[in-house]
């Protein structure tokens, strides 16, 4: 088989265990009690992070300040759209009966209850010769 890795593998050398040096994890024993207490607050190093954890919560504060005026301005959005297909449905049907209102046959049996008779003759000119008219001085 050649084309292929023909090395022989080699056993690794043994390492030699960490723990044995005398290396131990530097673990504060009493951590969440000094969370708990707020004592971790005094040290100095907490004390110079003040301002930026006060920046971070003013941060904060501005973002969630931010999502209110969102879902304010989208449910006024959606009520400003829901009166607006409202109006136009009004429109719409105002619109239609408008123009039935307005047809020849409805205003002639609205007239017709009045006691206006329709126009059987058409409209005539009347013309006037220049020389028949007055004007007003």
């Amino acid at each position: 088989m050649t084309g292929f890795n023909t090395r022989k593998a080699t056993p690794e050398p043994p390492r030699a265990d960490n723990r044995s040096q005398g290396k131990t994890t530097t673990r504060k024993p009493g951590a969440f009690k000094s969370v708990a207490t707020g004592k971790f607050l005094t040290t100095e190093s907490a004390l110079k992070t003040i301002p930026f954890i006060l920046f971070l919560a003013g941060l904060g504060m501005i973002y969630i300040a931010n999502n209110f005026y969102t879902e304010r301005t989208i449910r006024a959005t959606n009520r400003m759209k829901k009166e607006l297909k409202e109006l136009r449905f009004e429109y719409i049907a105002s619109k239609s009966q408008y123009s039935d209102s307005t047809k020849q046959s409805k205003v002639a049996r609205k007239l017709a209850e009045m006691g206006i008779k329709e126009a059987v003759a058409p409209p005539e000119k009347i013309f006037v010769k220049e020389s028949e008219l007055q004007y007003p001085r």
